[in-house]
């Protein structure tokens, strides 16, 4: 090979097994039903993403980490590829903990905030991070528990009613 060569690459998406469901996501349960399956009975923490398009539909699943016992590793480069390569415009990360305390752990939640961050970065909306236990109704999810930014329309309500200037109106 000449040095002077560069080599050409390309990344492309391979499509797999599919999963059941093209229904919207509309909340931890939807999410967990199509993905409890692949987590719920791993030995050690898998790390994975489910990657949706504008209106909530699934567009597709990738399997991000397979870790330890207690830990597994995620980096936003992995963890947004598949989102970028599917075009989605949201991600849930989903994953499990074997010892079945459901309880996020400090690094869950930096974890959380850094992929929030990344995925604010690159225009791909955080939609959730749920822990899944062993059955359905056995799960943690990040959104509902506050521990994601609340949408920017909460968030402007929210400002609204504290700024200055609207509890004057209310006042009079």
């Amino acid at each position: 090979m000449d040095e002077r060569n560069l080599n050409v690459v390309r990344v492309k998406l391979i499509d797999d097994t599919p999963l059941f469901g093209n229904e919207l996501i509309q909340s931890a349960n939807d999410a967990i039903f199509l993905m409890q399956k692949e987590l719920r009975t791993c030995d050690r923490e898998m790390f994975c993403a489910l990657h949706l398009n504008a209106k909530g539909k699934p567009l597709s699943m990738s399997i991000i980490s397979m870790g330890e016992l207690t830990s597994t590793p995620v980096h936003p480069r992995e963890v947004f590829k598949a989102s970028i390569l599917s075009n989605a415009a949201g991600v849930i990360f989903m994953h499990n903990h074997p010892s079945g305390d459901l309880t996020p752990s400090e690094e869950d939640r930096k974890t959380t905030k850094r992929m929030e961050a990344a995925g604010k970065l690159l225009g791909i909306r955080v939609v959730d991070h749920i822990i899944v236990g062993e059955c359905k109704e056995n799960y943690y999810s990040f959104r509902a528990n506050d521990l994601l930014n609340p949408d920017e329309e909460k968030r402007k309500r929210k400002q609204k009613k504290q700024s200055p200037k609207h509890k004057e109106q209310e006042a009079r």
